[in-house]
């Protein structure tokens, strides 16, 4: 998949969305900051909304505090790497998670996003700050994933909820042909699903809203009925 690049020399502001208060939003723009280290320089081209963004815009979670600079789902484009950055280069396609430093107790059990050394609050007053729905942004690396250049970027930003989910996946020990019912056909249960199914399992998902249903079934999964029906016509 080929990309117009711009040299990331000429690159000194970054234009980002954020939400000022429950349901407005604004396009600011403020100074890129400088590229450390350990740090790379995204062009980005995707954000998904998450239910962390979405329920702030509706006012459900503004304990969270504004101006809220979020955004963690994320895909773009490699434009500079730090000095110290080994495993990614210039033109590599990249997925956004949490950041952490990898030292803390916290990032020691896995637990990423509650690392006790990275703040996602900014300086300049930025709840947080991943920046996800910018132009461009500086992201330290712990935080960047590689993934294949060829892969739609609108793929490559569910790369985040997709790991949340098969984490799930191997707490449970799901194994082939076990039954799974996923409840709600909303996007963190489809992908739930599908997972579910790429491990072998027979998936039945449990939804109430018509339009869900359709798009469940679309994909190829069954809502009760169906599987009642299966049931029936096989004996079982």
């Amino acid at each position: 998949m080929n990309f117009e690049r711009k040299c990331s020399v000429m690159v000194r502001k970054m234009k980002f969305g954020c939400l000022v208060k429950k349901g407005v939003a604004e396009v600011r723009e403020r100074d890129l900051p400088e590229v450390g280290p350990y740090d790379v320089l995204l062009h980005m081209k995707v954000c998904n909304i998450c239910t962390t963004d979405y329920g702030q815009w509706l006012g459900l979670r503004e304990h969270q505090g504004y101006p809220m600079a979020g955004g963690h789902e994320a895909a773009g484009i490699v434009e500079q790497v730090g000095e110290k950055v080994t495993d990614l280069k210039v033109g590599d396609m990249v997925a956004t998670g949490y950041e952490g430093c990898g030292h803390c107790p916290a990032c020691r059990e896995g637990h990423i996003d509650q690392c006790e050394e990275i703040r996602n609050d900014t300086e300049d007053g930025y709840k947080w700050g991943f920046f996800g729905f910018s132009n461009y942004c500086v992201k330290n690396s712990s935080g960047v994933y590689k993934v294949a250049n060829d892969l739609n970027p609108s793929e490559a930003g569910f790369m985040e909820p997709l790991a949340t989910v098969i984490h799930g996946a191997k707490k449970l020990r799901l194994k082939p042909f076990e039954t799974v019912v996923v409840i709600g056909a909303g996007t963190m249960g489809l992908i739930n699903a599908q997972t579910a199914k790429a491990y072998g399992c027979r998936v039945i998902v449990s939804e109430m809203i018509p339009k869900k249903i359709e798009i469940a079934k679309a994909m190829g999964f069954c809502d009760r009925s169906c599987w009642i029906n299966q049931c029936q016509q096989s004996g079982t």
